[in-house]
């Protein structure tokens, strides 16, 4: 077992509405351990490999919104450095 209440780091959720693996009864039990850790949930329609290899990706804004909060960039040509 991975003692999820010992994590300490900001998490977001990634939830598959489709998914048969990780449903969202999962999630909501993971948040539950994790407490204020958890910062929230991006849901898509998908299912468990959605999030790789999904055909719409428009959920993907709000994920870069989130890395962008955590590890704001100035401009592109900072991210290539």
């Amino acid at each position: 077992m991975i003692p999820i209440g010992d994590i300490s780091v900001d998490t977001y959720l990634f939830v598959g509405l489709n998914d048969t693996l990780a449903d969202d009864e999962d999630a909501r039990w993971i948040q539950s351990q994790m407490g204020d850790t958890c910062k929230g949930y991006i849901y898509n329609a998908g299912g468990h490999s959605s999030f790789m290899i999904g055909k719409d990706m428009s959920y993907w804004n709000k994920v870069l919104d989130i890395f962008h909060q955590y590890q704001p960039l100035n401009s592109a040509t900072e991210f290539l450095q």
